[in-house]
């Protein structure tokens, strides 16, 4: 198809060119409902079984995906320069290079201390509204399937929490 296109385009308008490549468009088109037809027949059959063995968690969960279509993920961030990156690597490198900043420094709290509190954490202040408001965001987080990260911070150490 993609010869067919090439010749068309760049010989000009020529109707034999031009009907091959519309020919052979249809053909892939029609190779792909095909193959789009048979997925979708093995993935119902594949929710009729589960519901059968009472596995309804694994039928919910592939229900859910067919609703929401193909969702590509993004791993994205910046590099001191600002530019972006995906490589797995310089990721990790960067993350180091982060924590190593972070962790290493002689005052910890001025990286993250803004005026008279930490990030909503006030000093002689409930935190009930904070631990609150994380534990909605893990929910949703996990209802529409992300992955999350908590990390707390202290003067005495780190907890992480995934």
């Amino acid at each position: 198809m993609k010869k067919a296109r090439e010749n068309w385009l760049i010989k000009g308008s020529r109707e034999k060119d031009e009907q091959e490549y519309h020919h052979k468009r249809k053909e892939a088109q029609k190779i792909i409902r095909n193959k789009k037809k048979t997925y979708m027949k093995n993935v119902t059959e594949s929710i009729e079984e589960d519901q059968k063995h009472n596995n309804t968690r694994k039928m919910y969960e592939t229900l859910n995906q067919i609703k929401k279509g193909y969702q590509h993920k993004f791993s994205i961030i910046r590099n001191k320069k600002g530019e972006l990156t995906m490589n797995t690597k310089e990721k990790a490198k960067i993350w180091k290079e982060y924590f190593d900043k972070l962790l290493n420094t002689e005052e910890p709290g001025e990286l993250i201390k803004k005026g008279n509190y930490q990030n909503g954490f006030r000093d002689g202040r409930s935190v009930i509204g904070n631990i609150f408001a994380l534990k909605i965001i893990n929910e949703k987080l996990w209802e529409y399937n992300q992955c999350t990260i908590f990390i707390y911070l202290f003067s005495k150490g780190i907890w992480l929490y995934t």
